[in-house]
């Protein structure tokens, strides 16, 4: 059975990004960018949310886009790129309540 029209779809996507198009990783960032904007969790300041997806698209492209040659075609892509995206998210409210908390720190000295 052939695979689905989306998956032959990412499959090709992501095949030309890798090959270096252009206009295949302004697709990518753009697919990938709507994706997080839709899946940002309640607890991210309003404030944080444009240097989370900025962050977000810079983890992606990280690598030389080390992270979309693990993808596999088990699931369409954009399962991956929200998972992707929610890994990145918890690092960064982790590191965002670091930040707070060595703030309350030093404003007890």
């Amino acid at each position: 059975m052939p695979p689905p029209i989306a998956l032959q779809d990412d499959l090709a996507l992501i095949a030309s990004v890798l090959a270096g198009d252009a206009a295949a990783c302004t697709h990518l960032l753009a697919h990938a960018e709507s994706l997080a904007r839709t899946h940002i969790r309640r607890s991210v300041p309003t404030s944080a949310h444009d240097d989370l997806i900025n962050g977000f698209l810079a983890h992606l492209w990280d690598g030389n886009w080390r992270r979309l040659r693990a993808w596999r075609t088990e699931a369409p892509l954009a399962h991956y790129l929200a998972r992707l995206f929610r890994n990145y998210q918890l690092d960064f409210l982790r590191a965002l309540a670091a930040r707070e908390t060595s703030s309350i720190e030093e404003a007890d000295y």
